[in-house]
């Protein structure tokens, strides 16, 4: 778990200090990567507004996150997500093994993954998806 306090001032320097895209041909690339916490709280805003889950994007987004972030992205989601989709996003968390047992925010606030509740809906749609072989 990495502990730091990430504010709006520090975030884009906590996350050019943590991307590691071996690919990545510019700040340009970097832009378009960052942009993907926005497209994640989209995607959860829609399903929180009309029911609707698109459970592939939210997993690349996710996924391609941690590939490009490692461990950081875990501080980087809580940070970037809504704390009103945190029990949207924490089922997708648990689906690909990345949600901690202490979530740090920052030195005046940590929780236990166990006191944020989770959307028993997701999990519905997520043992679906797994059963599809998705």
């Amino acid at each position: 778990m990495i502990k730091v306090d990430l504010t709006e001032d520090n975030f884009e320097y906590f996350a050019i200090r943590h991307y590691d895209d071996p690919n990545c041909q510019g700040l340009q690339e970097f832009r378009e990567d960052m942009q993907r916490f926005k497209y994640l709280n989209r995607l959860l805003n829609k399903y929180e507004e009309c029911g609707e889950m698109r459970t592939n994007l939210v997993l690349n987004h996710i996924v391609v996150l941690y590939n490009i972030f490692n461990e950081a992205a875990t501080n980087m989601l809580f940070y970037r997500v809504a704390e009103k989709h945190w029990p949207i996003l924490v089922p997708f968390l648990i689906y690909i093994n990345r949600l901690p047992s202490d979530i740090y925010l920052s030195s005046k606030r940590s929780i236990k993954d166990s006191d944020i509740p989770i959307d028993m809906q997701v999990v519905k749609i997520l043992r679906e998806f797994n059963r599809q072989g998705c």
